[in-house]
């Protein structure tokens, strides 16, 4: 299997909860916030000329490599820790909310991995989709 490195995190998106509910529940600092009606800021906090329609929500963020711990294993590894909060999740869901996980793939060749049926199941069940974002790149640092 071609080397590969990821990042992913978790990212809610909800039409008025305040994302302070969501850090309390959810036991997690976030790295990025935003509450509906406040003025929209960039991730680096630049203040932008318009209003937020929606409260957003970023934490859960990890790292890894398919030589030490592949991306499968991380998102097991993120759903077993968020199966506690199964029903505050889809209850977001049940709102008008999305929540969904954010996996940066960055590989210098054509490779791939296996996300099961019983990982896709898992979260399945706790209502999170999945957001893949690929970068390929000669220039990219191989394991090898």
């Amino acid at each position: 299997m071609a080397p590969y490195r990821y990042a992913i995190s978790l990212r809610i998106s909800h039409p008025s909860i305040d994302p302070a509910q969501i850090t309390a529940e959810l036991g997690e600092a976030p790295s990025h916030l935003q509450k509906a009606g406040s003025p929209h800021r960039t991730p680096k906090g630049t203040v932008l000329d318009r209003i937020s329609p929606e409260s957003f929500w970023v934490g859960f963020e990890s790292k890894g490599e398919n030589r030490t711990r592949d991306l499968p294993a991380g998102l097991r590894a993120l759903a077993a820790r968020l199966l506690p909060h199964r029903q505050f999740l889809r209850s977001l869901r049940d709102e008008g909310g999305e929540v969904e996980i954010f996996v940066g793939w960055f590989a210098a060749e054509q490779g791939g991995d296996v996300l099961t049926h019983e990982l896709m199941s898992q979260l399945a069940d706790l209502k999170i989709d999945l957001l893949f974002d690929l970068y390929v790149s000669k220039d990219e640092a191989s394991p090898e």
